[in-house]
């Protein structure tokens, strides 16, 4: 959103278009207010009862923790990195499909 000082008003950052299409009521999204760790703690437990995929399985926490390293690694190396899923290996080099 912007201010149009002309208009007075507020615009859409996408002109009219997007405006009619999308408004521009902001919107809350609800989050919940309890203890974080709290939160973690009963899901692992109810899924450990119900058998049930936990919000963040170690697959996921994986998954996350290999594109910040390689992140991290492209940034002190001064280069693009590329992940070969198939061996989980980062490289300098493109990976052939």
């Amino acid at each position: 959103m912007r201010y149009d000082r002309q208009a007075q008003k507020l615009v859409a950052i996408g002109g009219e278009a997007y405006e009619k299409k999308f408004g521009t009521k902001d919107y809350q999204i609800p989050i919940d207010q309890r203890d974080m760790m709290e939160a973690h703690i009963d899901n692992f437990l109810s899924c450990m009862r119900t058998r049930e995929k936990p919000h963040l399985d170690v697959e996921t926490g994986a998954r996350a923790v290999v594109v910040i390293n390689l992140a991290a690694q492209s940034y002190r190396e001064g280069k693009t990195m590329y992940w070969d899923a198939k061996n989980w290996k980062a490289t300098d080099k493109p990976i052939k499909a």
